[in-house]
């Protein structure tokens, strides 16, 4: 028994802490090197299935000599412990990082999509996995995401997560991950947090209480509330989605991931529209990844940055080949005219005549924008525009800051909009209700569609409306920012689920990010337009995405006044709606049109266009001229600034990224199976060959309680588990989670519906971590089976050989098997054939077993010792490749900081304010710091770490 090195620690490791036995399951370094937290489960008996962490400054922690392992004959039936330990050491071994062949495709309820592993690949070809995922609407940014924290957690890179994600979708991603790929996050919403206090000790942090941690960004940018808490925490990684809200550098987005950046190894971003048109500003969002990679934030490259991202469309080259029938073409989309009712007409001519084409050449405001304003409120409806003259009287009155004339204009409007509100009629209701109805959607059918609407005023009296013509209240759902949080997810959840009777969704702009509507519809109907090209396609890929089956059918509905210079939304929605849908079709991008790159520049581009153009001729020509045809997209779309730089993205990949499988002697339930037959507690075992289901016992209901609370309620998982490992089993019973409805009015099982009875028992799952746990405790500490094994032809010394850095993080593991042969001490098999060895000598399947075999320990023992040496031999030249790669990303990282830092400090040369040259020279000061010290932490350690995991001979005599 030795103390160990804080270095020399590793997931896997049995090591004795105060007298007990302990198992290694994470290891959290000081960045600043000398102390660690070790993260351990019990397995002696006063401590078994416990749960703790220990600090390497307070506690002796020792582990056990590799050459001083004790071994025991295995006499279990088959060697049944023995060959659980073994499979149990495989799956506690981490892949080494510069191993880059990936193992989770195939072993996931995913789509194995070739375009979707190649953000997997490339970060994890980095030193540190940081990088931004930019692909468009609709390609699975969350799938990849997944993808890359299940390879991540086999190398022992994701035992501490945080992904951090827009409030509407906070369920939605905790759903996807747990369900395709048993990646369990425990959900920290503002409730969650409340709740999860109740079973944490007070004062104690729950970001650091909970390892794998989803919440809003809502919730963590609360001034002062969450900040100080995320200070104190470490992470493996963190992800955050729908980045581009991080880009302004004062705000509290942006300061909560400067904190988060600073604290995380690995860093993923994730949205569809990363750019604002400013360089500088994408240059802070790559800055959060690599504040080395950019010295000037006006004056970069691609190259400088391409490393750091991935950007693919719909009709990109890898992505098209992939698609295939998964996602269905579009129907061209249409506008639905209808000609202004006339109390509509009254509100438009009103608005052309006094406020956007005045008869005397001015309208009655200060603000030219404002006539703009009120034009859009408009477009929605009566009851949107009464609310903003309302607003506007309000403040006006209370600041006596009215132009001449625009209080008596404002209450002539608010006249004629109360007299169309009082109508309850509608133009574009009409439209409406004729448009559902012939596709298909109507009060007790199965059609569903999603209205999306920008005001909120207008999805409150849309439904009022439609409740009038026949819809029932639980037909129909409303969803906006104002709502509580659990409201906008019980929302989006009834919205998906195929028996659930909501038929129509009507929503705000929130839902166009990042919210999945396509699995029970395909129908979408844009009830006002906003001027937004970007805006367009986020709506339009809520239904148009990878997955939906059938062609998504897209409609905008248009009023059209009378009155010549009145406008309408007509004009400006055909133009919008057709180049929206004419750069999807041959670009993907559709913010290459109107070269903004964010939405609201977009917006206000327009409305500028609008006010600054006298004539509706003029202004229709103004629009024409910005929003540019689809046929010069492929010319000049990515020529230069922010197009070549978000092109430097989109590089097919030369060639698909290498997979193999992971090193076992039995899958999943093979393993599950065998564990649970050893367990001596009353499980209720049910095992139909596709299906198990047990109950578990008190260590695993812990684990299981950091899942979903409407999953461990709903479901009562801590009565009854059920798990398969047979795919098509796992998604039919995630398919009839979304079609089911539950019986009853319990609020526990209704939550639960869209939930999974079923598991699909992944590397990830919490119960398969379990059975590790459990099979690992088979022997003692510091011990190894000895397995007779008949067919040998000399004892084989089965060991693991770990090269780590000095965090502890592997960066080269091989197994091998050693034999004893004419003296000398040999590899049986190349090192990545050991499983197959073990195979082809029956250890997976079982060997027979003798009540009392015939074994010299002592002499099995004398050749643990020389295995050592061999192993650690193996692991030095095995590494040898890996650590010279990994060298050479060092030395490149360290050359890129020095070329950094020489042009930041050259530009604070140049600065003329005293204030600001301070400011960059400290800033380079601390980038260096800061670099200069992960440059240590990633450097390999002096020295391998060897395990003994097994002995095999061959019967004596």
């Amino acid at each position: 028994m030795v103390t160990a090195q804080i270095d020399r620690l590793a997931p896997g490791m049995q090591v004795r802490i105060r007298e007990e036995d302990w198992l290694i399951t994470g290891v959290d370094r000081d960045r600043l090197g000398g102390t660690a937290a070790v993260h351990v489960t019990g397995t002696s008996e006063l401590v078994r299935g416990m749960e703790a962490a220990f600090l390497t400054d307070l506690d002796d922690i020792q582990v056990v000599d590799p050459a001083a392992t004790q071994l025991v004959v295995d006499t279990s039936p088959m060697h049944r412990d023995a060959r659980l330990h073994i499979e149990a050491a495989a799956r506690r071994t981490p892949v080494g990082a510069g191993d880059p062949a990936l193992r989770t495709p195939g072993r996931t309820l995913v789509d194995d999509l070739p375009y979707q592993m190649s953000p997997v690949h490339k970060a994890l070809a980095m030193p540190r996995p940081r990088i931004l995922i930019a692909d468009a609407v609709g390609l699975g940014k969350t799938i990849e995401v997944a993808q890359l924290l299940n390879e991540l957690s086999l190398r022992g890179a994701a035992d501490r997560v945080l992904a951090v994600v827009p409030a509407s979708i906070l369920e939605q991603v905790q759903h996807e991950l747990w369900c395709r790929t048993g990646f369990p996050l425990v959900r920290l919403d503002t409730a969650g947090i409340q709740r999860m206090r109740q079973r944490i000790p007070a004062g104690r942090n729950p970001f650091a209480f909970f390892r794998r941690v989803i919440v809003s960004i809502d919730t963590l940018k609360q001034p002062g509330r969450y900040l100080p808490l995320l200070r104190d925490v470490e992470w493996d990684v963190v992800w955050i989605d729908e980045c581009h809200s991080l880009i302004n550098r004062r705000s509290q987005n942006n300061q909560l991931a400067q904190v988060l950046a600073s604290r995380s190894d690995g860093f993923v971003l994730t949205s569809a529209t990363p750019h604002n048109g400013n360089q500088e500003s994408f240059a802070e969002l790559i800055g959060l990844l690599d504040p080395t990679a950019i010295a000037d934030k006006a004056d970069y490259e691609a190259a400088d940055i391409a490393h750091l991202f991935v950007r693919r469309h719909r009709h990109s080259e890898e992505v098209k080949a992939a698609v295939g029938d998964r996602w269905a073409e579009r129907e061209d989309p249409q506008v639905v005219s209808r000609n202004a009712t006339p109390a509509e007409d009254a509100i438009f001519t009103e608005l052309a005549t006094t406020w956007t084409s005045p008869t005397s050449g001015r309208a009655p405001c200060a603000d030219s924008l404002f006539p703009w304003t009120l034009f859009k409120a408009a477009l929605s409806s009566p009851v949107a525009l009464a609310t903003s003259i309302e607003q506007r009287l309000k403040r006006r009155a209370a600041n006596d800051s009215f132009a001449a004339g625009e209080g008596d204009a404002l209450t002539r409007l608010a006249e004629l909009t109360e007299t169309a509100v009082a109508t309850k009629q509608s133009s574009k209701l009409t439209a409406l209700t004729a448009e559902l109805e012939a596709l298909g959607v109507t009060p007790g059918g199965d059609g569903r569609a999603v209205i999306f609407s920008e005001r909120i005023p207008t999805l409150k009296w849309l439904r009022d409306r439609l409740a009038d013509a026949g819809w029932r209240d639980d037909e129909m759902v409303v969803f906006h920012a104002q709502m509580p949080e659990a409201d906008r997810q019980a929302a989006v959840k009834a919205f998906g689920m195929k028996e659930a009777p909501v038929r129509l969704l009507i929503t705000g702009d929130i839902a166009s990010e990042g919210v999945n509507l396509h699995q029970q519809c395909h129908v979408l109907i844009h009830w006002d337009l906003p001027w937004s090209l970007i805006r367009i396609q986020q709506r339009n890929g809520r239904i148009d995405r990878y997955g939906q089956e059938h062609p998504p059918v897209i409609r905008a509905l248009a009023t059209i006044p009378s009155h010549p210079e009145a406008l309408g939304d007509g004009k400006i929605i055909s133009r919008l709606l057709t180049k929206e849908h004419r750069a999807h079709t041959s670009l993907g991008e559709a913010a290459a049109i109107m070269m903004e790159w964010d939405g609201e520049a977009e917006e206000a581009k327009i409305t500028r266009l609008l006010r600054d153009n006298a004539t509706s001729a003029e202004r229709d020509a103004a629009i024409d001229a910005a929003v540019q045809t689809a046929g010069d997209v492929d010319d000049w779309a990515w020529e230069g600034g922010v197009g070549q730089l978000l092109a430097a993205g989109d590089q097919p990949t030369v060639q698909t990224p290498p997979t193999t499988a992971p090193p076992r002697l039995m899958d999943n339930v093979d393993f599950l199976r065998e564990v649970a037959a050893l367990q001596d507690e009353d499980f209720g075992w049910a095992d139909d060959g596709q299906l198990l289901s047990f109950t578990p016992p008190a260590d695993l209901t812990r684990r299981l309680a950091d899942l979903p609370t409407e999953l461990v309620r709903g479901l009562d998982l801590a009565s009854r588990v059920k798990v398969t490992g047979d795919p098509v089993l796992a998604n039919t019973e995630l398919q009839a989670a979304k079609d089911r409805q539950a019986d009853g009015d319990d609020a526990d099982s209704k939550a639960a519906m869209a939930w999974p009875e079923i598991g699909y028992l992944t590397d990830e799952h919490p119960v398969t971590a379990w059975a590790v746990d459990r099979a690992m405790t088979r022997f003692g500490r510091g011990t190894a089976p000895i397995i007779v094994t008949p067919g040998l032809d000399a004892p084989a010394v089965l060991c693991t050989a770990t090269w780590s850095n000095t965090q502890g993080e592997p960066l080269a593991v091989a197994w091998a098997a050693i034999q004893r042969e004419s003296g000398m001490n040999v590899l049986a098999c190349p090192p990545a054939e050991t499983f197959d060895w073990l195979r082809h000598h029956g250890v997976a399947d079982g060997i027979p077993t003798t009540a009392t075999p015939d074994v010299d320990v002592d002499t099995l023992t004398s050749l643990v010792g020389p295995a050592v040496t061999v192993a650690t031999n193996l692991i030095e030249g095995h590494a040898e490749d890996v650590l010279a790669d990994i060298d050479a990303d060092l030395q490149a990282t360290r050359k890129r900081l020095v070329d950094w830092e020489h042009r930041v400090r050259a530009l604070a040369d140049t600065e003329a304010s005293a204030e600001k040259r301070k400011t960059m020279l400290r800033h380079a000061d601390d980038v260096h710091a800061s670099t200069e010290s992960l440059l240590a932490n990633l450097q390999p350690s002096d020295a391998p770490t060897i395990a003994v995991i097994a002995v095999l001979t061959p019967p004596k005599g």
